[in-house]
């Protein structure tokens, strides 16, 4: 579906130049546009003469070539707007396909899609919500409004979600934490029986796991807009704030607090029982053991305030040279004693 240029100027609020009749279809590659598409410069040169699209979306002051152009202040952003717009995603049907296995009791809104093959049991679906192919949704699960569950997503007891969010494919949420206790004949396990609560527009990558809490009443929870990327484990307790990013491949042990806003870079290990403040900045394959303050930046092995990482690996570079250095020094050192001892000077 085509859209003209001024209501795209006004959907991503902003300063349109050129006429407003001019339409686009789709959002282009800057580096292979075509006619009818729209593209988003971000760079501060100037857009390639040979773009070929129909329109372009830069910053002010951007030298766009005469093309109409939609100025904007965050073409990232622009981006995402534009792409919601012109390319949205497609959506399933209401109905529940024949072969899903609903248990009778189940509280599932007139609009819901139910994939194939999926089974709910004694739970609740909230309005607008798309349970995909293969999915499991336990007894006592609860689901908000306008979630969207990606094919064999598993939703075991005691799990809450709030409304718009998105849990991609393969991800489980509620399985039991990691608790055992160690006892003379092997180790015994710590029963999980608390939930997983998850709340309004939290979106979760593919392949994430997000255990149960341990103690009846109590969940482990991730806040209101947090976005969480694939193959991330997070432990039972875990309490993670609003608005945080956690980036692929990051572990994050048990009863550990992530404060609102912070940032944890792909591969970061948390130990367990610590508290990374809001706002921190954790640098990818970090290796936190203990507490990082608020709107700190740290990274290494262990975790160290950010300057102080840059620095040692600096120096390690030097090392090597240091070594050679200072075997040179012991050499000298000897010849120097070997020749005192020769002329009997006595040793100072």
């Amino acid at each position: 579906m085509s859209h003209s240029l001024a209501d795209l100027a006004k959907v991503l609020g902003g300063a349109l130049e050129g006429p407003g009749d001019v339409t686009v279809e789709a959002v282009g590659d800057p580096a292979a546009s075509a006619v009818g598409e729209i593209i988003v410069w971000r760079e501060e040169t100037p857009v390639p003469a040979d773009a070929s699209a129909s329109a372009v979306v830069a910053r002010h002051g951007v030298d766009c070539g005469g093309r109409p152009v939609i100025r904007v202040e965050s073409p990232r952003l622009a981006l995402a707007l534009l792409l919601a717009v012109l390319h949205p995603e497609p959506q399933p049907e209401p109905g529940i396909h024949e072969t899903a296995v609903i248990d009778p009791e189940a509280d599932i809104a007139p609009d819901v899609h139910v994939g194939a093959h999926a089974t709910i049991g004694r739970a609740r679906i909230g309005a607008g919500t798309v349970v995909g192919a293969s999915c499991f949704v336990d007894d006592g699960v609860s689901v908000g409004a306008g979630c969207r569950l990606f094919p064999r997503v598993v939703l075991i007891e005691g799990t809450r979600l709030g409304d718009r969010v998105r849990i991609h494919a393969g991800s489980v949420l509620g399985a039991d934490g990691f608790g055992y206790e160690p006892q003379p004949t092997g180790l015994a396990k710590v029963p999980q029986r608390g939930g997983v609560e998850i709340c309004d527009d939290v979106e979760i990558g593919a392949l994430t796991a997000i255990d149960r809490s341990t103690l009846p009443g109590s969940f482990t929870r991730v806040g209101t807009g947090t976005k969480i990327d694939n193959l991330v484990q997070i432990a039972h307790n875990v309490q993670v704030g609003r608005c945080c990013f956690i980036c692929a491949c990051c572990g994050i042990a048990g009863s550990t607090t992530v404060g609102d806003g912070a940032v944890l870079g792909g591969q970061v290990g948390v130990r367990d029982h610590v508290t990374i403040g809001a706002g921190a900045q954790l640098a990818g394959a970090s290796a936190v053991y203990g507490n990082v303050p608020e709107g700190a930046t740290y990274g290494g092995w262990p975790a160290r305030p950010h300057r102080q990482f840059l620095y040692i690996e600096a120096s390690l570079r030097r090392v090597p040279d240091l070594l050679k250095t200072v075997k040179a020094l012991e050499k000298r050192v000897a010849e120097l004693e070997a020749d005192a001892q020769a002329r009997g000077t006595p040793d100072a």
